[in-house]
């Protein structure tokens, strides 16, 4: 029985780097947000902007004291509690951006922005169902933002829900036309559904929209390589190395187009550059140990699918990587 032995997986939380945590939030300039409230709000506003100052040079807990005083000042900021919760965000705590997201829509229960950060961290936690509910409730409240559709659309792909994910993926692109990220998602979900020539389509007009989207050329690479066009993914994942270099995944997927047209060796250099540059993929070790084992190397072959597993014990593979392993290891003659 044939076994399928190539992994080639798209992450369809955060779908081509560029989906729900990308969307950037619409927020008023600081000054026009309390200037008219007096010297308390002055004061808060001061802290408020040294936070975001904080924010935008990576030092995210300085910018949280800085939300803080600004919080302790005027406990009804509402702009100050998320902000403070995305600082929180980029910390990976999303407990507490979550619970700050939940203070300002407390604060004023019409800030769509609100719900919408909150949905973008439910995603990142892993709560869909919680986020779609944030998303709804953004897009009641303000429907014409195409960033509210964006972060619906990848939780409705992530479930499999394609046609609901293309309706939000199009009506980002009736809000905003140029909105490239929309059309990288809307192929992506194209794709799913098996529509390639719709998806090689929305590719395209990304590409020519943005000739240096690394994020277009993987995504549509991977899809070429998914569908037996090895030599167009070939030209996909070199054209992301040519922009950036250092892209790991860019090398692991040239390697593994190389792999399905039999080139071996050159498959595992490129693998060998994309662990070089994340050695906790465990895909490009998985497909590393195939490529190995294809070649007759049964050593480096097991040295791999057992990196695999120690990384992650209950890999998707591993009831065949242990079986492997053991008749690998079963004394000759037994």
């Amino acid at each position: 029985m044939k076994r399928r032995i190539f992994v080639f997986s798209l992450s369809v939380a955060l779908l081509a780097g560029c989906a729900a945590t990308t969307v950037k939030e619409k927020h008023e300039p600081v000054t026009e947000r309390y200037e008219s409230v007096g010297e308390k709000s002055d004061l808060a506003g001061e802290h408020y902007a040294r936070g975001l100052a904080y924010h935008e040079e990576g030092d995210f807990d300085s910018a949280i004291a800085e939300f803080d005083r600004a919080i302790s000042v005027n406990p009804d900021y509402a702009d100050a509690y998320i902000k403070r919760g995305a600082a929180y965000r980029s910390k990976g705590d999303y407990g507490m951006a979550i619970e700050n997201y939940s203070r300002a829509i407390s604060v004023d229960p019409n800030d769509a922005q609100a719900y919408s950060a909150r949905g973008v961290t439910r995603i990142l936690s892993g709560d869909d169902v919680s986020a779609m509910a944030d998303f709804n409730r953004a897009i009641k409240i303000d429907p014409g933002f195409a960033g509210f559709y964006l972060n619906r659309g990848a939780v409705y792909l992530r479930g499999g829900d394609f046609d609901h994910a293309i309706a939000d993926f199009s009506q980002v692109i009736r809000i905003s036309p140029d909105y490239t990220c929309a059309y990288i998602n809307r192929a992506v979900a194209y794709q799913q559904k098996g529509d390639f020539d719709l998806a090689i389509a929305d590719y395209n007009l990304a590409i020519s929209m943005e000739p240096d989207s690394i994020h277009a050329y993987l995504s549509r690479g991977r899809m070429y390589c998914g569908i037996g066009e090895h030599d167009l993914a070939l030209a996909d994942f070199d054209r992301v190395i040519a922009i950036n270099p250092d892209v790991s995944a860019a090398y692991f997927g040239r390697g593994t187009a190389r792999h399905f047209k039999g080139d071996l060796d050159l498959a595992i250099e490129d693998y060998d550059r994309a662990i070089e540059m994340d050695p906790n993929d465990i895909e490009v070790y998985y497909n590393r140990g195939v490529a190995h084992k294809n070649k007759g190397d049964h050593d480096r072959a097991i040295a791999d699918f057992e990196t695999v597993l120690r990384i992650d014990p209950n890999y998707r593979h591993g009831a065949l990587l242990r079986q492997i392993i053991g008749e690998a290891r079963r004394p000759a003659g037994e």
